[in-house]
């Protein structure tokens, strides 16, 4: 009878334990599932976020590159080492005409007046702007240099044609005062001018900046010059910023006259 008591109490004991030992491998296989999710999940988040941290290096990258390559924007890179070609020249707009000669001043240090232009120089990160205009001494050009900022004068002015030799003076085509936007003018030189002529000689100066006219006999005039060329609205015009000190100064003196 003892005996009998004994087996059964030990029977219940064992399945006691194997109910227990089976909740607790239950419980440890969910814990272990949990974390091995939390960790897939953790890997997946670093993984992303890796991705998103080289993708924002390379774009980030990306745009030093261009920005760079545009602060170190030439129009012509070798202007100071060969001689420029009529065709090459021909094919600038006016304001890549403009910026094409002042690049060739800009490698010597020189500052402009110009605040347009100026401004442009200063984001080209070779540039170095020490020498004041008034200061500054051509003499430091080679023969290229002054041979090409004469040929982009020419295109800068009209005076440089499909027809026109770049080694050689072109024809006036017409002008009243070929030269007023590279000398100051005299009195001696508007003297003898009538006011009609004046008055061509005066928004000459501005034709040669492509600008157009409101006086309809004016634009008449200017359209059958060969070197005009009208793309520029009288309201769209920048006087302060497109005239040089020179072609100001003449402008002024030729009013007096007019």
């Amino acid at each position: 009878m003892f005996v009998v008591i004994l087996f059964v109490v030990s029977g219940k004991k064992s399945s006691s334990q194997k109910d227990n030992n089976s909740t607790k491998s239950s419980t440890q296989a969910v814990a272990e599932a949990t974390t091995q999710a939390a960790t897939e999940e953790t890997q997946a988040t670093t993984a992303a976020t890796t991705q998103a941290t080289v993708a924002t290096t390379a774009a980030t990258q990306s745009q030093n590159t261009t920005t760079a390559a545009m602060d170190n924007t030439f129009i012509f890179s070798d202007s100071n080492s060969r001689k420029l070609t009529k065709e090459e020249v021909l094919r600038l707009s006016a304001w890549d005409t403009k910026l094409a000669k002042n690049e060739i001043y800009a490698r010597h240090n020189r500052k402009f007046d110009n605040q347009k232009i100026q401004a442009y120089f200063d984001s080209q990160q070779w540039y170095h702007g020490t020498v004041a205009p008034s200061d500054f001494d051509e003499d430091v050009f080679n023969e290229y240099e002054k041979a090409n900022v004469e040929l982009l004068k020419k295109a800068e002015d009209g005076t440089l044609t499909a027809s026109t030799s770049s080694g050689t003076s072109s024809t006036d085509d017409g002008y009243i005062i070929s030269d007023s936007s590279i000398r100051e003018l005299t009195d001696s030189d508007l003297s003898g001018l009538s006011k009609s002529k004046l008055r061509i000689a005066r928004n000459e100066i501005y034709a040669r900046h492509h600008r157009k006219f409101d006086s309809a006999d004016l634009q008449i005039y200017f359209d059958k010059k060969s070197w005009y060329s009208g793309t520029i609205e009288p309201s769209d015009f920048d006087e302060k910023n497109e005239l040089s000190q020179i072609e100001k100064k003449n402008i002024d003196l030729i009013k007096k006259y007019e």
